[in-house]
């Protein structure tokens, strides 16, 4: 028994002087989201040059004033290519 106290004893120095070396580096966010505060779709009117544009815009962010809507107005049986 007093030799199981002794290998103890010898080994504790060990136990206490072992530490982690490895700096603790803080991860950062694998997908940042990006804040939008305008998006505009661009109608274009097919075999025209003719374009209608729609926005939303929102320069204060989440929280702030309720966004500013513009819509468009579109033809019905028409057909339009949209960029944004």
């Amino acid at each position: 028994m007093k030799h199981t106290h002794v290998i103890l004893l010898a080994l504790l120095p060990f136990f206490v002087a072992c530490k982690d070396d490895d700096p603790v580096v803080p991860s950062e966010p694998e997908n940042e989201e990006e804040l939008i505060t305008t998006v505009n779709a661009y109608f274009d009117l097919k075999d025209s040059d003719e374009t209608t544009t729609a926005s939303w815009l929102d320069l204060d962010g989440p929280g702030g004033n309720d966004p500013v809507i513009q819509g468009a107005t579109l033809l019905p049986d028409t057909v339009y290519t949209l960029r944004l």
